[in-house]
C-alpha cells in the first residue's frame, strides 16, 4: 500500500530533513573536532614526555661514560624531571620503576617510594600497571581519573609512558581531557541552538510556502470538482499569479472554457438526438399508419374472398350433392326402364297372346322416359349451375392471388424500410418477413384450389356431356315408345319389327343406365372436389386469420418502439 504524502507535508518535511542534515553533519564535525582535540593532547603529552625521556637518557649516558656515579646521576636526573613543567606549568612529569613503585611525581613528592602496582581510580583503572606495559610495549596512551588537587573530583586525564633503556624506568606524564568534554558540549549546545534558529526559520518559510502553494492547489482542486460534475460557471482564481501555480490556474480557465464548450454541444446533441427520435418515432408512425391501412385494406379482402370462397365451395358441394341425388334417381328409372323394356320383349314374344299388356308396358315406358328426360334436363341444369359456380371459384381464387402479390409487394417494401430504419427497424423486418411468408402461402392455397377448381370443371363437364347423352338416349326411348304404341295398333302385321325395335330400346335402356351411372360417378367426384375446395377456403381463412394477429402485433411494436 503505498503513503499518501501531500504536498504540504512534503514541503514541511524539507526543513526537517534539512535540521536533521545539520545535525549529523554537526554531530559528525563536533566528533572530529574531538577526536582532533584528543589526537592533539596524545601527540603533545607524547612530545613532551620524549623531552623527559631525554633528560633521563642524558643522565644515562653520563653515567655510562663514567662522569657520575649512577646513584648521583639517578638522583639529578629526579631533580631535573621534578622541576620540569609544561602547559600552564601545572602539568608535571612523573617516574615510576620496573615494579611500578613511585620514584618522582613533580606535584606531590609525598607520594614518591609508594608502590602503585595495585592502585586502581575511581573507575577501578589500574593505571599504574597499565603505563608501565605500555612503556615496556616501546610507549602508550592510558586514559585514567585524577585529581587536581585532593579536594577536586577526579577528572578524566591522559597520560603517556615510555622506557628509558638503561635505567629501565617508566617516565611519562599526564594532561587532563575534561576541557575536550566541555568544549565538546558547549560547541554541541551552540550548534544546538543554530540547529534550532535555522530550523524554526526553514518552518516558517516552509509553512509558509506551503500554505501559498497548497491553498491555491486546493482552490483548484476543488474547481476542477466542479467542473468534472458538470459545473461550468464556477470561478477560477489565481490565474494572474506569475508562478507555476498561475500557468495551472490558467491552463484552468482553458479547461473551463472547453468544458463550457463541450457542455454546449452535449446539449446541442441531446437537443438532436431528442428531435431525430421524435421524427424517427413520427416516420415510424406514417409508416405503421400506411402499412395498417395498405395490409388492413388487404387482410380485409383475404377475409371477405376466403368466406366467399367457403360459402361458393359449400353451395357447390351442396349442388354437387343434388346432383347425385339426382344421377341416383335417373340410374334407377333408367334401371325401370331397362326392366320395362325386359317384359315389352318378352310380351313381344307372347304378343300373340297378351296385346293388351304389350300397350300398357309401352305406355308405362313412355311415361318413365318422360321422367327420365325431366330428370336428365334438371340434372343437366344442375351440373350448368356447377360449371357456373366453379368459374365463380376461380375468379375469387384470381383475386385472391392478386391479393397475395399486393401483400408480396407490401411486405418487400416494409422489408426495405425496415432497412433504412437500422436498429429500430428489426422487429418491423421479422413481422414484414413474416407477412411474405403468409403472403407466399396463400398464393400455395390458391394455386392448389385453382388446380382442384379445373379438375371440378373437367369433371363437370364431362358429367354435362354423359348427361346429354342420357337425355338423347332417352329422347330415342320415347320414340321408341311411341312406335310401340302405333304398332300395337298393327300388331299382327309387324310383330317381328316390334320384337327388333323393343330389342333395340334395351341397348338403349343398357346405354342410359350406364350413362346415368358415369353420371352420378362424375357427380360424386365434383362433390368430393367441392368438399377438398371448402377444406381449402377454411385453410384460406386461417392464414388471414393469422396474418391479421400478425399484423396486429407487429403495429403494436411499431407503436411501442
Amino acid at each position: 500500500m503505498k503513503l499518501r504524502i501531500t504536498i504540504h507535508r512534503k514541503l514541511i518535511s524539507l526543513p526537517i530533513v534539512m535540521l536533521l542534515a545539520f545535525i549529523m553533519g554537526s554531530g559528525l564535525l563536533l566528533q572530529s573536532m574531538r577526536s582532533s582535540q584528543e589526537a592533539a593532547n596524545q601527540d603533545k603529552v607524547r612530545a613532551v614526555v620524549e623531552v623527559a625521556l631525554g633528560v633521563v637518557r642524558y643522565f644515562e649516558d653520563r653515567a655510562a661514560k663514567g662522569e657520575m656515579s649512577a646513584e648521583e646521576a639517578q638522583t639529578k636526573a629526579r631533580d631535573v624531571i621534578r622541576t620540569m613543567r609544561y602547559g600552564s606549568r601545572s602539568d608535571y612529569f612523573f617516574i615510576t620503576s620496573p615494579d611500578n613503585k613511585l620514584l618522582v611525581h613533580g606535584v606531590q613528592p609525598q607520594l614518591e617510594g609508594r608502590d602503585f602496582d595495585g592502585v586502581r581510580d575511581v573507575n577501578g583503572v589500574p593505571y599504574a600497571r597499565m603505563l608501565g606495559e605500555a612503556a615496556r610495549a616501546g610507549g602508550g596512551h592510558v586514559y585514567f581519573s585524577w585529581q587536581r588537587t585532593a579536594e577536586e573530583t577526579p577528572l578524566l586525564k591522559v597520560a603517556y609512558a615510555a622506557m628509558s633503556p638503561g635505567w629501565k624506568w617508566v617516565v611519562g606524564s599526564g594532561v587532563f581531557v575534561d576541557h575536550i568534554e566541555a568544549d565538546f558540549r558547549a560547541h554541541a549546545i551552540e550548534a544546538g541552538l543554530v540547529a534550532a534558529l535555522l530550523g524554526g526559520m526553514a518552518a516558517i518559510m516552509a509553512l509558509l510556502i506551503a500554505r501559498s502553494i497548497t491553498k491555491p492547489l486546493t482552490r483548484l482542486t476543488q474547481v476542477m470538482r466542479r467542473l468534472a460534475d458538470g459545473d461550468v460557471t464556477v470561478a477560477v482564481t489565481d490565474a494572474g499569479r506569475r508562478d507555476e501555480v498561475g500557468e495551472m490556474a490558467a491552463a484552468m480557465s482553458v479547461f473551463k472554457e472547453r468544458a463550457a464548450e463541450n457542455h454546449s454541444l452535449r446539449l446541442q446533441q441531446e437537443e438532436m438526438r431528442v428531435k431525430a427520435q421524435a421524427d424517427r418515432a413520427a416516420l415510424l408512425a406514417s409508416l405503421a399508419d400506411s402499412f395498417e391501412h395498405s395490409i388492413g385494406e388487404v387482410v380485409r379482402l383475404v377475409t371477405a374472398s376466403a368466406g366467399t370462397m367457403r360459402g361458393t365451395a359449400r353451395t357447390l358441394a351442396d349442388s354437387a350433392s343434388v346432383a347425385t341425388d339426382r344421377s341416383t334417381a335417373a340410374f334407377q328409372a333408367a334401371d325401370t326402364a331397362k326392366s320395362s323394356i325386359g317384359s315389352v320383349a318378352a310380351a313381344a314374344e307372347e304378343l300373340t297372346c297378351s296385346i293388351s299388356e304389350i300397350g300398357k308396358q309401352a305406355g308405362v315406358s313412355s311415361e318413365i322416359a318422360h321422367r327420365a328426360v325431366d330428370e336428365a334436363t334438371k340434372t343437366n341444369e344442375i351440373m350448368d349451375g356447377l360449371v357456373r359456380a366453379a368459374n365463380e371459384v376461380g375468379e375469387v381464387v384470381n383475386l385472391i392471388n392478386s391479393i397475395a402479390g399486393q401483400t408480396n409487394l407490401l411486405a418487400l417494401n416494409a422489408t426495405i424500410e425496415a432497412a433504412r430504419a437500422g436498429e429500430h427497424g428489426k422487429g418491423f423486418a421479422v413481422v414484414a418477413s413474416e407477412v411474405k411468408g403468409l403472403a407466399g402461402q396463400t398464393a400455395r392455397a390458391t394455386e392448389d384450389i385453382q388446380r382442384k377448381i379445373s379438375e371440378i370443371q373437367q369433371a363437370t363437364d364431362a358429367a354435362v356431356v354423359a348427361i346429354r347423352d342420357i337425355g338423347s338416349i332417352i329422347g330415342q326411348m320415347t320414340g321408341i315408345a311411341g312406335t310401340i304404341a302405333a304398332a300395337v295398333e298393327e300388331q299382327g302385321a309387324a310383330t317381328n319389327e316390334i320384337s327388333r325395335n323393343v330389342h333395340n330400346a334395351a341397348e338403349g335402356a343398357q346405354a342410359v343406365s350406364l350413362n346415368v351411372a358415369g353420371a352420378n360417378e362424375a357427380s360424386a367426384d365434383a362433390g368430393g372436389k367441392a368438399e377438398a375446395m371448402l377444406g381449402e377456403a377454411d385453410r384460406l381463412a386461417g392464414v388471414a386469420d393469422k396474418l391479421r394477429s400478425e399484423v396486429e402485433t407487429f403495429m403494436t411494436s411499431i407503436r411501442a418502439a
